[in-house]
């Protein structure tokens, strides 16, 4: 969370929801980083994993989600679920300590539905 710019790590869980791997998925900018599905769930295969969590930093400290990040969400959510593996939450994070998570506050993003 207090890295001085946007990364996204995934962490790869099993079917009892514990932890099977973890990765750097996309290393970014100040305020934006691009993420590639493909490597998301490249991981997520090679792990062998039944579903992941999503987590990226806001290093400005406003855990307000853009646009971009609910379809990044959104695609993550779609191709998860044409391989099987389910997104099970995508978390904002900053510096301080503060989150916001797309199960909690926006489902429907996880589902692959409109935010």
């Amino acid at each position: 969370a207090s890295a001085d710019r946007e990364q996204m790590v995934a962490v790869y869980l099993n079917a009892k929801n514990r932890p099977v791997g973890r990765q750097t998925v996309s290393i970014g900018t100040l305020n934006s980083t691009l993420v590639d599905p493909a490597m998301v769930f490249k991981g997520a295969l090679m792990a062998g994993a039944f579903a992941l969590i999503l987590a990226h930093n806001h290093p400005s400290g406003d855990t307000t989600p853009s646009r971009e990040d609910d379809r990044v969400t959104e695609r993550i959510a779609q191709a998860g679920r044409l391989l099987d593996v389910r997104l099970l939450d995508h978390l904002v994070l900053s510096p301080s300590g503060d989150f916001y998570s797309y199960k909690q506050r926006n489902p429907a993003c996880l589902e692959g539905g409109a935010s």
